[in-house]
């Protein structure tokens, strides 16, 4: 990428939430090796006794489930200098649990962000991002993501608990979401696409969060006139099957 490195951060599912990847200077790679989850407290367990006792529990598939966010240049200077860059995940994990009554029950996942993978080239098609990045840019921008935005040793995971929050609109339900990101929680209300049958759940939606609302300042290079953009916008579909007891 010729001209200025843009991109330090990234938040997700954002993400994930995040998220947020950086072109500045190139941060030292990782060493300490990823975390092995779940994360310490998930429910586990939990979810696999209700589904042992008869409860509607099924599993997100992580092969068949994605997460993506769009990390956006803004400033002056964004035209020329800044890029555009994606930031997904397949390595989504977790379980849902439907309750007695149709809005009713629980969801928690999780996501190392070990496994955030930048500039994809099928995600960043589908994005619709055309401009082409190398090799050691999106090696670098996924460093700095992880070592200066996202603290990844210090905060190794994304985790997100939800429950319905409203009676169903057609095949749409609003859920309050708690989205623990970067050792910070805050609470989102996501509007969902939820389809599937008993052995199968399908779930899609997208939001946007504010990556100073977790405590993570958006990079700024040039006196302010090339910046990530505060907002990030997420873009999900979850596909969980049916847990047997």
């Amino acid at each position: 990428m010729s001209g200025i490195r843009v991109f330090k951060g990234l938040t997700v599912w954002s993400v994930a939430a995040l998220l947020l990847a950086g072109c500045a200077p190139v941060s030292p790679p990782v060493e300490k090796p990823p975390p092995v989850g779940p994360p310490a407290g998930f429910p586990e367990q939990a979810y696999r006794q209700a589904a042992a006792e008869g409860a509607q529990v099924y599993r997100i598939d992580p092969e068949r489930s994605v997460m993506v966010v769009d990390v956006l240049p803004e400033g002056p200077l964004a035209p020329t200098l800044g890029h555009a860059h994606t930031v997904s995940t397949q390595r989504l994990e977790g379980y849902v649990q439907r309750g007695e009554g149709a809005e009713t029950g629980q969801v928690d996942l999780y996501l190392s962000v070990y496994d955030l993978e930048v500039d994809e080239p099928e995600i960043r098609a589908s994005a619709g991002f055309e401009s082409e990045l190398t090799q050691e840019d999106i090696r670098g921008t996924r460093r700095n993501m992880l070592v200066e935005v996202l603290e990844a040793e210090r905060y190794p995971w994304v985790r997100l608990r939800a429950e319905p929050l409203a009676s169903r609109d057609g095949d749409v339900l609003r859920l309050a979401v708690d989205l623990t990101l970067h050792g910070q929680t805050r609470r989102l209300e996501i509007p969902v696409t939820l389809t599937g049958s008993s052995d199968t759940i399908e779930a899609r939606g997208s939001f946007s969060l504010h990556q100073s609302e977790f405590g993570i300042e958006p990079f700024s290079a040039l006196g302010g006139g090339l910046r990530v953009k505060d907002q990030l916008d997420f873009r999900f579909r979850l596909i969980a099957e049916a847990l047997g007891g």
